[in-house]
């Protein structure tokens, strides 16, 4: 939310009307001839009590505002041109905020102004709101770490603090207690993951594969040139038998540990389409055909797995920056949009 300063100046003045004794004038209210006293405003006379508000028609008193040839009281003035805070309902004399096309006193304004998510100041100029509706200042970014799997600011505030991973991840509490570090829960999930996209069309047989949860580090170490801050995870295959009958491969999948359960399954579903394309596709594809299709894969066992905790990670998908991740990943989902899986696979086998 973006706020305006500014400051009450009134192109207008105040005027002490003054009594005098009778000269040859005409009343400009009542149209008569002023006979005795009369007020002297500017270049007109009024009788002492026709110089009324323009606003509310009462006499006014010594000190008044004058716009246009008109006399207000000063309050009559703040009605009329709308000067009243909109939160105490009271007039505005000096300073003001405006919000939204709505006039606040600094203070009042400060009552009811959306507050960082943070350090709990009002929010004015630049924000930053991450996926979960939290709004906060700006700076607080180049402040605070990211979660791994969430990718929140880990903050008190925002995630009753965090933990640190030795290989320099860092994971919010709200997601660390759902984390998984042991082997056997993620050799689980390679099956689950294999077994959902087997049932759309995606065939993959378990006797090739092999899984491990790594960190970070050791991610770096398999994937070697092929790391990238986009890889969580990253598939490697080996041919161990190729006769006339077929080639027989072997597929090490090596996947972040530390993550919560529909994390690691999305980065199954991306490299299970690794070890498909290398077994089903004879021509090198792109970079972008390849990881846009191994994410397009991703995508679409998340939204069959829809529920709270795939919804972050499908927007993170479709919206990732990368011009190989996600631009891939846009443009295969454009093309296939509405089409069968075993298009989106023959596309591939005839790419």
């Amino acid at each position: 939310m973006s706020s305006v300063l500014l400051r009450v100046i009134f192109v207008l003045f105040f005027f002490n009307a003054a009594w005098f004794k009778a000269q040859s004038n005409v009343c400009p209210t009542c149209k008569k001839e002023i006979e005795g006293n009369y007020i002297k405003v500017g270049d007109k006379s009024f009788h002492p009590d026709h110089f009324l508000c323009d606003y509310c028609k009462k006499p006014l008193p010594d000190k008044f505002m004058t716009e246009n040839h008109k006399y207000y009281h000063i309050e009559c003035y703040q009605e009329l041109m709308g000067l009243k805070c909109e939160y105490c309902k009271k007039p505005i004399i000096n300073e003001y905020l405006v919000s939204q096309n709505k006039k606040y006193h600094r203070d009042c304004f400060d009552k009811i102004s959306p507050k960082c998510a943070i350090c709990g100041k009002t929010l004015t100029g630049t924000i930053s709101m991450d996926y979960f509706g939290n709004k906060y200042h700006l700076i607080h970014e180049s402040e605070y770490v990211r979660c791994t799997s969430c990718n929140r600011l880990v903050t008190e505030q925002l995630t009753n603090g965090g933990k640190r991973y030795s290989d320099g991840r860092s994971i919010c509490n709200i997601c660390y207690p759902e984390a998984i570090f042991d082997n056997g829960r993620i050799s689980d999930l390679l099956e689950k993951v294999r077994i959902r996209l087997s049932g759309i069309g995606i065939s993959i047989s378990s006797s090739t594969l092999t899984v491990k949860g790594v960190s970070l580090t050791e991610l770096k170490n398999e994937a070697g040139d092929y790391y990238s801050k986009n890889v969580k995870g990253f598939c490697s295959s080996e041919i161990y038998s190729s006769t006339k009958s077929g080639t027989k491969y072997s597929h090490t999948i090596y996947v972040l540990n530390g993550l919560p359960a529909a994390n690691i399954e999305s980065i199954i579903a991306h490299e299970l389409m690794h070890v498909w394309i290398t077994q089903n596709v004879k021509k090198k594809l792109s970079s972008s055909v390849t990881e846009g299709s191994c994410n397009y894969v991703a995508y679409l066992y998340l939204i069959n797995e829809s529920n709270n905790s795939t919804l972050k990670l499908i927007d993170e998908i479709e919206n990732d920056p990368s011009p190989v991740y996600g631009e891939g990943l846009r443009t295969i989902k454009s093309r296939f949009s509405g089409k069968t899986v075993t298009e989106f696979l023959n596309y591939l086998r005839a790419n």
